[in-house]
């Protein structure tokens, strides 16, 4: 997960985590800084409960 207008972090770095770890799903979100979840709340709650619904064991 990265705000596109991180002013700390760049999109690389988490594209190149991403290249390397299978599975990973990448989330940038725009008009987003460095605290997505104070940035975006709602959309940080929305994909995360996705992704565990998605990838929790013993479904």
């Amino acid at each position: 997960m990265q705000g596109l207008d991180d002013e700390y972090g760049t999109l690389e770095q988490v594209r190149g985590i991403a290249r390397r770890v299978p599975g990973t799903e990448l989330l940038e979100l725009a008009a987003c800084g460095h605290s997505p979840h104070r940035d975006q709340p709602q959309q940080v709650i929305e994909r995360v409960a996705g992704f565990v619904r998605k990838n929790r064991r013993g479904r």
